[in-house]
């Protein structure tokens, strides 16, 4: 893949691409110079910076255009801030300042943006080893009894201590997201289920998570029994769920939009939300 772009003068974002063939070119604000990413692998650097470049040259019709590409300089780091302003100020992420040491060959970590990317990373500076910290994935369901009138809850035995929650938990890998809601059901609780439609996605930007909720239906109720990480599990009627003392508000917006959709079978149409700086789901 052979792929150009433009960006302004400033680095601030790419402008309207000119598609031809395989490549792509975007033409500065001011339409007298550019600066082009030439990307021909996944490991290959190529951030050059050409000009001027007149804006003609994009209707030239029998002269091509790469014939006005002259690069003058390459660009070792797509940078916004130089590496000290990054080491010193609160640029670095959170999730990123205990990271120390590299995992592949025990060296120093620094904190920059690395070549074509526009994300502080950890990086080593002896085998150039980048950190990609992504969002985790929680799965879990409104598990019901057959005939939809009951839910299970779990009490916690892990903070929030004490409060009621749905059977969920992190994705492990080589696991479907089904496979993690049926493991979560029997760790927490004890129960078989056979999981049904996807309920909701809530995003939690802040504390890098991303939670998918299913319906699942209850398969063992009279074996249910409390796990490591709970101190209790009951059926709760919908009119019986402490909904004061639910463990986060993502349960609670679960439960209620699994009560709104007890007559949608399979059609459910799946809730989507994302958790603000205030703490709202919305």
């Amino acid at each position: 893949v052979d792929l150009l772009y433009t960006f302004d003068m400033n680095l601030r974002g790419i402008m309207s691409p000119l598609k031809v063939g395989m490549s792509a070119l975007f033409i500065s604000s001011s339409g007298t110079s550019l600066i082009a990413i030439r990307r021909a692998s996944l490991t290959s650097s190529g951030l050059v910076c050409c000009g001027p470049f007149p804006v003609s040259a994009q209707k030239s019709g029998s002269k091509s255009w790469r014939t006005f590409l002259k690069p003058c300089f390459k660009l070792n780091k797509l940078s916004m801030s130089s590496k000290s302003e990054l080491d010193s100020n609160s640029q670095i992420p959170k999730y990123l300042r205990d990271m120390k040491f590299c995992s592949k060959c025990s060296t120093a970590l620094s904190y920059e943006i690395p070549e074509l990317d526009n994300v502080v990373r950890a990086v080593c500076s002896s085998c150039g080893y980048v950190v990609y910290v992504n969002p985790k994935l929680v799965v879990g369901s409104v598990c019901m009894t057959r005939d939809k009138t009951k839910v299970m809850l779990c009490k916690r035995t892990i903070p929030p201590v004490g409060t009621w929650t749905l059977p969920a938990g992190f994705l492990e890998m080589g696991e479907s997201s089904i496979d993690g809601v049926k493991r979560e059901a029997l760790e927490e609780a004890n129960a078989h289920v056979q999981v049904g439609p996807l309920l909701s996605v809530y995003n939690v930007p802040l504390g890098g998570l991303v939670l998918l909720m299913y319906v699942s239906q209850l398969l063992n109720p009279s074996e249910i029994h409390p796990g490591s990480e709970t101190s209790d599990v009951s059926l709760f009627s919908w009119d019986e769920i402490p909904w004061n003392n639910l463990a986060f508000p993502t349960v609670t917006a679960a439960l209620k939009y699994a009560q709104l959709n007890l007559d949608s079978g399979d059609k459910i149409i799946p809730q989507n939300l994302t958790k603000n700086r205030e703490g709202i789901l919305e």
